[in-house]
């Protein structure tokens, strides 16, 4: 199952390291791990890194939209139904200096090309 997570940005322009998935990553994990017990362990998911209107300055990326959104897959649709209720129960979300509040949730359809499939990845990926 595959979501576009849509958040309203409360300080617009703020910024985000270069490097921001590692915020995103502990961002889920603690969701994971506060909320989501029976996953805590054995969860396998994927995730975008933070899209939106951005400009690139000296120290980071400068988030000017009213909105951003990241996309989250996994294979267990249990485990995103779980980890959205979790995320709505959040209020507001500090990710670097973005203040962040959960909007939107849009649940992607999974395109598959049976003749030919090129599959781009921006960092390595290891499969199991």
């Amino acid at each position: 199952m595959r979501v576009r997570l849509v958040f309203q940005v409360i300080n617009r322009g703020g910024l985000l390291p270069f490097h921001h998935q590692r915020l995103l990553s502990d961002f889920i994990r603690t969701t994971i791990r506060g909320s989501l017990q029976p996953f805590s362990g054995s969860a396998f998911y994927n995730f975008s890194g933070l899209k939106g209107q951005s400009r690139v300055t000296r120290e980071g990326l400068y988030y000017d939209s009213s909105k951003v959104s990241f996309v989250l897959s996994a294979g267990d649709p249990a485990f995103i139904d779980n980890f959205i209720q979790a995320l709505f129960s959040y209020e507001q979300i500090y990710l670097g200096t973005l203040l962040l509040k959960p909007f939107q949730v849009i649940k992607e359809e999974v395109y598959f090309q049976y003749d030919t499939t090129k599959f781009v990845c921006l960092s390595p990926l290891i499969i199991i």
